[in-house]
């Protein structure tokens, strides 16, 4: 009964993800021992991409308080 959440990404720090690129390769493979699983064969490589784009903005927002009150 373990219950994974995703992270705030406004607020938690992405271990070794530098780029938009690094999110995409983590969406598309997932990462061994976490749980999270890799989603190439299950949805379009443009939708990973808008994802780690996506991941990318909340990161971007890291330290501004006003974002995590919203």
């Amino acid at each position: 009964n373990y219950k994974a959440l995703p992270p705030d990404y406004t607020y938690h720090q992405l271990r070794s993800i530098n780029t938009v690129e690094d999110i995409t390769q983590r969406v598309r493979y997932g990462i061994t021992g976490s749980g999270m699983p890799g989603y190439k064969d299950v949805i379009p490589d443009e939708d990973i991409w808008a994802v780690a784009y996506y991941v990318d903005s909340l990161r971007a927002l890291r330290g501004d308080t006003a974002a995590r009150q919203a």
